[in-house]
């Protein structure tokens, strides 16, 4: 089945061969249309097929999500004191010497946010979706990566497929916690200019595909049903919030990684900063005690299997960023 055009080039017009794909496309589209078809980086996505899972079930908060060793080292959790205290202080080295100096990353707190909240939403294009306008906090992710946007992504629309594409930069407007894993991973991003290529299609919006398997975002909507294992409710709000999943495989049947991405903050019609729910769960996970690990806590083998998921719920409330250029600048 044919396939349009990679997003590069959608973008770009692209060459004569490109354009005279593009209108193949076009000639197509009503077929395209009907099998709920559409493009994310020359890969089809049958939009129609999606469903959001029911039950919220993280798997990498289990024990057995992290490889052998790694499962009794506390080296991703926010107090994690791996290459974070002395003697080995490489993290606050990457910091002072990098992050600061060379990638213009600002360190600031979520319990002071005004400000520097209105300054990641200047960045706000027009162009992007009204549901992905706005603050997410990526809650339960253990790759501590706590605040990020989308509406600073330089989109682009493309009607026939009733879709928008955009490119996201990693770096900028995407705030990190304050451990070593954290400083490394801004660093890579930084130096490496990583980008995100997006797709949306209503509800849903396509991430890319990872070492885990391809990545969804799914708004929640008004009627949506989702429950904990146990049968209680998680913490969510309707038409607000969103779930992020990861499958591995095309039938999506196994499930690799699972979140709640909640919205902390948007901007009004009048361009006052609105604060929700989501930010104040957010700031009660701030404010919980760390993990009480074995071996001035380098150790996690003291932690019984069903304790496990709880060591990532607490939350730093320093991050650093750098910030998106404002619309104005």
């Amino acid at each position: 089945r044919h396939l349009v055009p990679r997003f590069q080039d959608v973008r770009a017009g692209g060459s004569l061969p490109r354009q005279l794909e593009m209108s193949q496309a076009r000639e197509q589209r009503p077929q395209q249309q009907k099998m709920g078809l559409a493009t994310a980086q020359g890969a089809a996505i049958e939009w129609d097929s999606l469903l959001m899972p029911s039950v919220y079930d993280p798997p990498q908060l289990k024990k057995s999500f992290q490889p052998g060793p790694l499962r009794n080292i506390n080296w991703a959790t926010r107090d994690s004191p791996l290459c974070n205290s002395f003697p080995c202080c490489l993290s606050q080295c990457i910091m002072a010497c990098c992050l600061k100096p060379c990638c213009h990353k600002k360190q600031v707190e979520l319990s002071d946010p005004d400000e520097w909240f209105h300054r990641m939403l200047q960045a706000e294009s027009p162009s992007c979706p009204e549901r992905l306008r706005g603050i997410w906090w990526m809650k339960d992710n253990i790759v501590p990566e706590e605040l990020g946007t989308f509406g600073d992504a330089e989109w682009v629309s493309v009607p026939e497929q009733e879709e928008m594409l955009a490119t996201k930069l990693l770096r900028q407007n995407w705030a990190y916690g304050t451990n070593a894993f954290a400083s490394t991973l801004s660093c890579f991003n930084a130096a490496a200019k990583t980008e995100q290529k997006l797709v949306q299609h209503g509800k849903w919006l396509f991430m890319g595909s990872g070492a885990t398997g391809s990545m969804f975002l799914t708004m929640i909507e008004e009627g949506d049903d989702i429950v904990n294992p146990d049968g209680s409710k998680p913490r969510y709000t309707p038409g607000l919030d969103a779930m992020r999943v990861t499958w591995e495989d095309e039938a999506r049947t196994a499930m690799t990684y699972q979140y709640f991405a909640r919205k902390v903050a948007y901007l009004d019609g009048e361009g006052n900063l609105v604060k929700t729910d989501g930010y104040d769960e957010l700031m009660e996970r701030t404010r919980l005690s760390g993990v009480k690990g074995s071996c001035c806590n380098f150790g996690l083998c003291n932690i019984p299997e069903r304790e496990y998921p709880q060591i990532w719920a607490p939350e730093s409330n320093v991050v650093f960023l750098e910030f998106a250029p404002s619309l104005t600048e």
